[in-house]
């Protein structure tokens, strides 16, 4: 068992060392990290930064909930927007408020964390909708309804990237 470890912490090693991170993933000469799912420069974060505090567009939200395969009262719940708040916004401005867009940036980041990953989008949407034990018999989706749970599952991705068993 120590051999199997020591044998891939090498391979990781060599991997990182050549510039390539987990499943996809590598840093180009130029700063910009690629992945299967998008590519994150200074310039995109700054982009992100502002569209953020402009609210992001109801758009991004029914993107969202598609990509992730479930339905609006689900996804609003889980990013602590009510339901009339939705319709206020989707009647009104057509704009999330720049708390609210926070949110689903987090968990869109976590959906393409998570399809670089499992490496298919029906795989995505059936692990962010089962329960999990690692957590609590909850769904990834509804364990990351606060930033210390986003985090958590994203640590467990990244886990799984690396082949450790949970």
């Amino acid at each position: 068992m120590k051999n199997l470890v020591a044998a891939k912490s090498k391979e990781m090693t060599r991997k990182h060392s050549a510039g390539v991170v987990g499943a996809g993933r590598m840093k180009a000469r130029t700063g910009t990290w690629k992945t299967r799912s998008f590519a994150v420069s200074s310039m995109d974060v700054h982009s992100w930064i502002n569209e953020i505090k402009k609210g992001y567009s109801i758009d991004k939200f029914e993107q969202l909930k598609e990509n992730l395969g479930v339905n609006k009262e689900k996804l609003a719940r889980i990013a602590s927007i009510s339901l009339a708040t939705m319709h206020r916004r989707k009647v009104s401005l057509g704009r999330l408020t720049s708390d609210e867009s926070e949110k689903i940036y987090r968990l869109k980041k976590l959906y393409e964390t998570a399809l670089d990953v499992l490496e298919d989008k029906d795989n995505v949407k059936a692990w962010f909708n089962t329960s999990q034990v690692v957590f609590e018999g909850r769904t990834p989706l509804e364990y990351a309804d606060t930033l210390p749970g986003s985090e958590e599952v994203e640590r467990v991705l990244r886990r799984m990237e690396h082949g450790i068993v949970l």
